[in-house]
């Protein structure tokens, strides 16, 4: 049977929405999926997402599929815009599925610490794989502001082809072929978001989080190398962008977040005041495991975790930081990536 030229996207959160919302407007034919088919019900009647994505339009042209299968079937692309705890309970029920699967998700695998694409390629052995990431928010995508993003494959043709699909006269997509570059930035990052967000959270100023976010980056350039992606990867769009975006704008979860903990209310309270999920804490968990396990030095991700899985204080976290051995300046030109 031949194939639709259509898009699925799995998932109708913030990402999710605002991406159909996209494609939709290019003319894209656009299906939207997600485990709560009540949900799919109330976007259906009121073509809004005000939850996710308060006053963005959704387009009468996007079809609301809660049957994962028939949203699936005969697809040209499927788009995962979902928690990345939640990919283990989807990917196998769509195992079978033979076209090109586009990651959205800024996340590891809390268990194994894999990649995303590793996870879809365990579960979905004959698709195509594609990572799509950079400076993006949501809200900004659904209102059709000006942003970069970048896809990454190992497949330059799929990569082409995503590069395509998401090009509009808003949103500009470049092609990497580090898969691993792209998706290790956009989780990676998160973690950081959640340190700048303690620095605020304490009322430190822009000297703090400046030299937060450079010697971060650095930080997640020699955890993403050393778990597949390209140095040169972290500079880019899903890399130093992305960092940039989510340390210093109101937007970011993870921000909000670590400026909740740096205010001083607890791990297990901040949860219920947030009111949605953010990817930064349990990749957290998952890299400082890999870190240790490969014996790389990561002393920013080290303190994140011990405030979010060992109750350490942010000021103590903070002075320990700061008080460590006395060393030279490592840039991203002298950064030694063989590990």
């Amino acid at each position: 049977m031949q194939k639709s030229r259509g898009v699925t996207i799995l998932g109708a959160g913030s990402f999710g929405t605002a991406m159909a919302v996209v494609l939709s407007s290019a003319g894209r034919q656009v299906k939207l999926w997600d485990y709560k088919p009540d949900k799919l019900e109330q976007l259906r009647d009121t073509r809004t997402n005000p939850h996710y994505l308060p006053g963005v339009p959704i387009s009468e042209s996007v079809e609301f599929e809660p049957n994962l299968s028939s949203a699936v079937h005969g697809q040209q692309i499927i788009v995962l815009a979902l928690p990345s705890r939640s990919l283990n309970e989807v990917l196998p029920i769509v195992s079978d599925y033979a076209g090109l699967i586009v990651s959205l998700v800024k996340g590891l695998d809390i268990k194994t610490g894999q990649t995303v694409s590793a996870l879809i390629k365990s579960h979905c052995p004959m698709a195509k794989l594609a990572a799509l990431g950079g400076p993006t928010f949501a809200d900004e995508i659904g209102r059709f502001i000006p942003s970069a993003m970048v896809v990454g494959s190992e497949d330059l043709n799929s990569a082409e082809e995503v590069q395509n699909l998401f090009n509009t006269p808003f949103l500009r997509i470049y092609t990497s072929q580090d898969i691993h570059g792209v998706e290790l930035g956009g989780a990676l990052k998160n973690i950081i978001a959640i340190a700048a967000g303690v620095s605020d959270g304490l009322g430190f100023g822009d000297n703090s989080k400046a030299a937060l976010a450079t010697r971060a980056i650095i930080e997640v350039q020699k955890l993403g190398v050393l778990l597949g992606g390209q140095k040169e990867t972290f500079l880019g769009l899903s890399g130093l962008g992305d960092l940039m975006a989510t340390c210093f704008s109101n937007h970011s979860r993870n921000r909000r977040y670590g400026h909740l903990l740096g205010e001083g209310i607890s791990v297990d309270q901040i949860p219920s005041q947030m009111g949605v999920l953010v990817e930064g804490v349990p990749t957290c968990k998952a890299a400082f495991h890999l870190a240790k396990k490969h014996g790389l030095d990561t002393p920013i991700i080290n303190q994140i975790y011990e405030m979010l899985y060992e109750q350490k204080s942010p000021r103590q976290a903070i002075a320990d930081l700061i008080s460590r051995k006395p060393k030279p300046e490592d840039t991203l030109e002298k950064t030694n990536t063989k590990f």
